[in-house]
């Protein structure tokens, strides 16, 4: 065969080939990718998780099919493989809010509220960390900041959805009545959950709660010494 025609073939061969990667790279993974998951989502779960492994392999991008596979994580108890998984997709893949709410709802959900604020609070600039703050709620508030008399009540009040409060060092708990503060110096954290167990920013107040003095011998009456009204306490 004439040296001339190789070179011709030998140049088609590298032509198809390449367009062949080309194709690939731009419609042939994604479209193996998005096959493979549809066949995850009709399979067993011992057959589902291989399936959407791999198609994470051809294409990691895919938010939808990492959040699939998160979800067959937790179905199956395997929560510290779910995490892996969101943190991975995260770090290296994460071009939308979805992974980041998913997270941040499965650290509420276990109680984790301070890890689910830090990881919203925490998103990258721009874009991605005004769209994150478009979809968390809006916060319940508190009585403001200052000095208080003891006995008032501290109602949380608004919100979006479920308010919990953090009282200094105590854990986190879900607000049903107004608390009750007595003389003391405390720092009150509020943030809340909507239905999807996706967080607020999280709000502190800092309060310095005193002992009420009498007005005069007359112990049925009741001065506050912060505003000077006077007022029955008992009597």
């Amino acid at each position: 065969m004439d040296k001339t025609w190789v070179a011709v073939i030998a140049v088609v061969l590298l032509v198809i080939i390449a367009a062949g990667w080309v194709f690939y790279a731009t419609a042939g993974a994604p479209m193996l990718a998005d096959w493979l998951a549809q066949r995850a989502r009709f399979a067993d779960p011992g057959r589902a998780e291989p399936l959407y492994r791999w198609s994470l392999a051809v294409n990691p991008y895919a938010a939808s099919v990492r959040l699939s596979l998160c979800g067959l994580y937790r179905q199956q108890g395997k929560e510290q493989q779910a995490e892996v998984l969101l943190l991975e997709g995260i770090t290296h893949y994460a071009t939308g809010p979805d992974l980041y709410m998913a997270l941040a709802a499965m650290y509420a959900d276990s109680s984790r509220l301070e890890e689910a604020c830090a990881l919203l609070d925490g998103a990258p600039e721009g874009y991605l960390s005004r769209r994150i703050g478009t979809l968390r709620p809006d916060n319940a508030a508190a009585p403001p900041s200052g000095t208080y008399a003891a006995g008032l009540p501290f109602p949380l009040d608004g919100g979006e959805g479920t308010p919990w409060y953090r009282l200094n060092d105590g854990p986190w708990t879900m607000y049903g009545a107004p608390l009750a503060l007595q003389e003391g110096e405390y720092t009150l954290r509020v943030v809340t959950l909507d239905e999807g167990s996706i967080p607020s920013p999280v709000d502190e107040y800092r309060y310095r709660v005193e002992k009420l003095e009498q007005a005069s011998a007359l112990q049925w009456l009741t001065t506050c010494p912060f505003c000077g009204g006077t007022w029955q306490s008992g009597k």
